[in-house]
Parts: C-alpha cells; structure tokens; sequence
C-alpha cells in the first residue's frame, strides 16, 4: 500500500517538474496539464 502511494507522490511530482520547466506552471491550472 505505501508502495503505491510513493509511486503516485513520485509520478505527480514528475509532471509538475516538466510543466514547470515548460513553462506552464502558470498558464494551466491543476489537473487540467494534459488529461
């Protein structure tokens, strides 16, 4: 179970880090990236 929420903490730390070097961290509100 822990290993589950590590690997979901791991995957959206991830995705915020490239949308912030894109250089979307401010035009895209959350949950909104690319779903």
């Amino acid at each position: 179970m822990l290993c589950k929420v590590k690997v979901v903490v791991t995957t959206l730390a991830a995705v915020m880090f490239v949308v912030v070097l894109t250089g979307g961290g401010e035009a895209l509100p959350p949950g909104v990236s690319w779903t």
